[in-house]
């Protein structure tokens, strides 16, 4: 017979500040955002988040989340 209640196996979810800690450091673009700037905030070269985040260019989308530095 199955039970009404939850089960004890069911976790709840990690919250997204545990999930970002987990990955790493990232950053959702906002409007004038550029990855020089970016480079200076986070002290990281502009070649680190392109490679990052697989980038060919310097384009950000607004909204875009990158990939700045990910927690060995």
């Amino acid at each position: 017979s199955r039970s009404s209640g939850p089960t004890a196996t069911t976790t709840p979810a990690p919250s997204p500040a545990a999930l970002s800690a987990d990955a790493g450091v990232t950053h959702t673009v906002a409007q004038g955002d550029t990855l020089w700037d970016l480079s200076i905030r986070y002290g990281v070269s502009v070649e680190q988040i392109q490679a990052l985040n697989q980038m060919s260019g310097n384009n950000l989308r607004i909204g875009q989340v990158l990939v700045i530095r990910v927690v060995e």
